[in-house]
This record gives structure tokens, C-alpha cells and sequence, in this order.
């Protein structure tokens, strides 16, 4: 088909960066065996002169399902003494154009760089290569979840209300998917919740157009909708606004149990917030009213680290209101599409979000 032949690309990896690479390759890439230099060269003995620079005592060999390969050279082998891993990185080309086409979308006015080594068009893209082979590749697309929940205590005490994934690709943010999950017992439920600061009754009903009746007349139960969620997100990039919230006090539990079979290297609210308050503290944020509020709050809080939220994060780092926040509910989906904005909008501010 078209757009799918597979590309072998070489990727040599820089020595401050060999130990993170063995790291990645111990873990999570299948050891397919060792030989000598001689051996990977196919060369005799008097060939091999082992005050060469470029003489190597041993090399391993790994690989992984999509066809890559990577290979350690070691000058001492027992004393592990790496001196060189490459890594043949497997893609198609589709791929490859895909992430093309976005790195120019965000970048639009990125010419190559005659002084570097990756001095051609396709410099961008091997520096994707070079991060996909140290495991910091980030998909091009992103799930962004949000959930609304009974309360903050996360699991066993809490539920998960409601559930809406956004979806991020090459610069644009849709919805993916959204669901009120069904419980029948939610009533009683209710009628005996206590909320942390000793208040009664779930906060969201209160707090948003999510009423009671909504849960008991949804058409999913939770197994479901968690069934439903972990088809969509497997093997998957996704982060949410608060991921020690929504993945780790809900999502990572019973009945979702998502860890283990999503990516996450992403935490958006520690990425907005220090952006945030750099331009703050730079004075850059167009509303200078926001940016006082936000740097007053941020001195009176009681809290060493005052995270921002996300709605005063759109507002900073998306003056342009590509999601058009009027009318817009306190609900998952439209909380997590806003997020994705945000995630976007941080993407195009060059922060580091490869983590």
C-alpha cells in the first residue's frame, strides 16, 4: 500500500546518553544474543588489532516485534565499558510524513541548521528517531482524560461519575469519547457521603448541571464504560490535566485499571503551571489582570506549590479561546478538550514536554 513501506533508520547514540539508553534496552527490548567483534564484522584474526581505536571486544545484539534493532559495542567487556550503541529504528513512511507534517505545522519557520550534523530537511525527524530509540518518542497523538468524580479521596472511597477522553493530533484537539456511568444505588450513596471538609452530599451534583438523575438513567454501567475506555486507550500516550488524581487515585484501580497498558509521561498541570508563571513573572500574559490575580494568589497561598488551574491556564496560554469557553459546562469532556488546548498551546511555547 502506498505510504506504508518500511523505512531502517541508523541512529548513533551519544555517550552522555549510553546509560539511559541500556536502561531502555535491559528493560524493554529482547536481548537476541552477543559475539565478538570479529564475529559482527566478519572478520579473521589478523585482521583484529586491539590497539585500534576503532577495535571493539564485544557487541550485543537486541530487537524488538516492529523490527528494530540496536547493537552495544564494548571495548571491555567485563568491565562493561560501552564505547558505541546504534540503533536501526523501524518505522513507515506514513509515519514518518505524518510527524513532518506536524513538526511544520508547529514550526513554521524552522530552517536547518548548516552548522549542524542533521544539516537537511530531515533533521527534525531524526531527532524523533533519536528520541524514540532513548524511549522518550511521545505519539503524535494524545489522549487527554478527564474524569468527574464523588469526591477527592479517589479509590475505594470515590467513583468516577463521568468520563470524556480529547483527543490531540497534529495541532488539533476533538473530542473522542464521554460517558455518565450508571449506578443504581447512587442515592444512598449520596445520602451518606461525607466530603473532606466535612460537608454532606457529592460536591458535583451541586457544583455543575450533572444532577443525581442523569446517573441513575445512564446506559452504561461502570464495567461498561471501563471496558469501553481501556479498548480506546491501549498502548495509547495519554495524560490528564491531574494525573496523580485522575490516573493514580481512580484510573489506575479497580474497575479501569489502566496502568501498565498506557503510556504516560505527561503531566499537564506541572508543565502549565511553570510556564505560567514564567510569563507572569516575565510580565508576558496579555490580560494583566490575570496575571496579577495569579501572581497575588500564588504569594497568599498556603501552599509551597500552587498549581494552576486549568481553566486560568487556558485563559493565560490560550488567549485566542480556540474551544470558545462560553457556555461551556464543568464537565469531563469539556474539561478534557480544554486541556488538550492547553497541552497544545505548550507544545507551540517549546516546552520541554518530553520529560
Amino acid at each position: 500500500m502506498e505510504g506504508t513501506e518500511k523505512l531502517s533508520e541508523i541512529i548513533w547514540i551519544a555517550p552522555e546518553d549510553f546509560k539511559t539508553a541500556m536502561l531502555i534496552l535491559k528493560n524493554e527490548w529482547k536481548f537476541e544474543g552477543r559475539g565478538t567483534y570479529a564475529e559482527a564484522e566478519d572478520l579473521d584474526d589478523d585482521e583484529i588489532d586491539p590497539d585500534d581505536d576503532e577495535y571493539y571486544e564485544m557487541v550485543e545484539y537486541y530487537g524488538k516485534e516492529d523490527g528494530s534493532s540496536a547493537e552495544v559495542y564494548y571495548s571491555d567487556y567485563g568491565k562493561k565499558e560501552v564505547s558505541d550503541i546504534r540503533f536501526w529504528m523501524t518505522v513507515d513512511d506514513k509515519e514518518k510524513q505524518k510527524f513532518m507534517a506536524a513538526f511544520k505545522e508547529l514550526n513554521p519557520d524552522w530552517k536547518p541548521d548548516e552548522d549542524s550534523v542533521l544539516y537537511d530537511e530531515d533533521a527534525p525527524y531524526k531527532g524523533f528517531l533519536y528520541q524514540k530509540a532513548l524511549g522518550r518518542f511521545r505519539f503524535l497523538m494524545v489522549l487527554i482524560i478527564d474524569t468527574e468524580t464523588t469526591g477527592l479521596s479517589g479509590y475505594p472511597k470515590d467513583r468516577v461519575l463521568e468520563i470524556g477522553i480529547a483527543e490531540l493530533e497534529e495541532g488539533s484537539v476533538r473530542p473522542v469519547y464521554s460517558e455518565i456511568i450508571r449506578y443504581s444505588d447512587i442515592a444512598e450513596f449520596d445520602r451518606k457521603y461525607v466530603n473532606l471538609d466535612g460537608s454532606e452530599g457529592i460536591w458535583i451534583y451541586r457544583n455543575s448541571d450533572l444532577r443525581m438523575e442523569d446517573t441513575l438513567n445512564a446506559s452504561k454501567d461502570v464495567e461498561r464504560v471501563a471496558a469501553e475506555v481501556r479498548a480506546i486507550v491501549s498502548g495509547m500516550e495519554v495524560t490528564s490535566y491531574n494525573v496523580p488524581f485522575d490516573l493514580g487515585k481512580f484510573l489506575y484501580h479497580e474497575p479501569w485499571n489502566l496502568r501498565g497498558i498506557v503510556e504516560r509521561k505527561i503531566d499537564i498541570m506541572k508543565l502549565a503551571t511553570s510556564k505560567v508563571y514564567e510569563l507572569c513573572e516575565s510580565d508576558s500574559l496579555d490580560d494583566k489582570g490575570l496575571q496579577k490575580r495569579l501572581l497575588r494568589e500564588r504569594e497568599e497561598s498556603y501552599y509551597p506549590e500552587k498549581w494552576m488551574r486549568p481553566i486560568d491556564a487556558y485563559r493565560a496560554l490560550c488567549p485566542e479561546d480556540p474551544m470558545g469557553l462560553e457556555g461551556m459546562r464543568h464537565r469531563a469532556i469539556d474539561d478534557a478538550v480544554m486541556e488538550g488546548w492547553i497541552l497544545k498551546a505548550l507544545q507551540i511555547n517549546n516546552t520541554d514536554f518530553l520529560g
